[in-house]
């Protein structure tokens, strides 16, 4: 009886005394494995990867990019970060050193000062995409048109429809 007793109250030590950890808080760029995977098997094959180890963050460029030679064009990067689970879109504007510049879209100027964060960068990337769609006219300092070319828009609207089924 003696030895029941120690086994119970051993059962109930091991049972009840693991605390589970903390589960993390869900952000809004978090990612669900599914989505990931469906991403990784079947989407990835058209993107190059480049990783960077030290802050554990893989960037995804859709490869036909490399072949354009637009002097001025906003790529967009997937950007999955390996601990947080999460997945950013980052915009790479080729060809535009300055700090601020401002981008008309439909005929509406708006300032952009660099560098943007996260959630700035997913709604110009957002809103990008809508006008594209739209056929709409996307210009830079009142004198560079962006899109012209109706395989840079393709391309775009490839990654940001690739990126916005990560969140499905």
């Amino acid at each position: 009886m003696r030895r029941f007793i120690t086994v119970i109250f051993l059962f109930c030590i091991a049972f009840y005394g693991c605390e589970l950890p903390p589960e993390e808080e869900k952000t809004a760029f978090s990612i669900s494995s599914p989505s990931w995977l469906y991403f990784n098997n079947l989407r990835s094959i058209y993107y190059g990867v480049q990783s960077d180890k030290a802050n554990q963050l893989d960037y995804y460029t859709l490869k036909k990019w490399e072949s354009r030679s637009e002097e001025y064009a906003v790529i967009p990067i997937i950007v999955k970060n390996w601990l947080k689970e999460e997945a950013y879109i980052e915009l790479n504007f080729k060809g535009l050193s300055d700090d601020a510049f401002e981008l008309t879209l439909d005929g509406t100027a708006e300032s952009i000062e660099l560098p943007l964060n996260r959630k700035q960068q997913f709604e110009l990337a957002i809103k990008l995409d809508s006008l594209l769609l739209n056929d709409k006219q996307i210009t830079i300092n009142d004198s560079i048109d962006l899109f012209t070319d109706r395989y840079e828009k393709t391309y775009f609207l490839t990654t940001t429809r690739d990126y916005l089924k990560l969140f499905e």
